[in-house]
């Protein structure tokens, strides 16, 4: 798709929308709750402890947000166990 450049750095030179910007807040709240969770926290657990925090966010949102900040929830407990010894 061709576009022209004065267009183009028009683009380039807008502000951070609202929603990015509340989305990077937000973000930043996942990757410390991450970090606190041993990274054990799935989308659903994550919303209810960013609600907590007061912040207002969906489980889409979170889950967007968590897979774009790489925060992926690690397998514990004896699923882990169940599962290596199936192998």
């Amino acid at each position: 798709m061709l576009v022209s450049e004065r267009r183009y750095r028009s683009w380039r030179s807008r502000p951070i929308s609202r929603r990015e910007r509340t989305d990077m807040k937000v973000l930043a709240y996942i990757r410390e709750q991450y970090r606190l969770s041993l990274g054990s926290y799935g989308r659903p657990r994550m919303t209810m402890a960013l609600k907590e925090v007061g912040l207002d966010v969906g489980e889409r949102r979170v889950g967007r947000l968590m897979t774009r900040g790489a925060a992926k929830p690690t397998s514990t407990g004896s699923s882990q166990s169940a599962r290596a010894s199936k192998r």
